[in-house]
């Protein structure tokens, strides 16, 4: 069963992200329309992966489902991108335990309850 949603902007050729842990929005047709994308992760108690700002700043007034991980690497190339998730994706998942909101940069990472 899934438990991450997986936004159009983020790599859909990334081979971390083709588990069973993972969804995406281009899969589900819901690709561009954040609200599609809100509703069917809360319907399914899902976090959603995004370099999207909207979903960041509408959690911040929400409560979970669903929980938001916003990376916010800038123009970050796929290598740099996948070296980060390679070395960081557990300590990302410890904070999406316990936060609502997990921000990723590309020297840290923080969370908001």
């Amino acid at each position: 069963m899934p438990k991450f949603l997986v936004d159009s902007n983020l790599p859909q050729t990334y081979n971390f992200w083709q588990g069973t842990d993972f969804i995406y929005a281009v899969s589900l047709k819901i690709d561009g329309d954040d609200n599609l994308i809100w509703d069917y992760a809360r319907e399914n108690n899902l976090t959603i992966l995004s370099r999207d700002k909207d979903f960041a700043d509408r959690i911040i007034h929400a409560n979970p489902p669903p929980k938001v991980i916003h990376f916010r690497l800038g123009n970050i190339k796929f290598s740099d991108f996948r070296k980060l998730m390679n070395s960081e994706w557990e300590r990302i998942v410890f904070f999406n335990h316990n936060y609502k909101l997990v921000f990723v940069y590309p020297n840290s990472i923080e969370g908001i309850k």
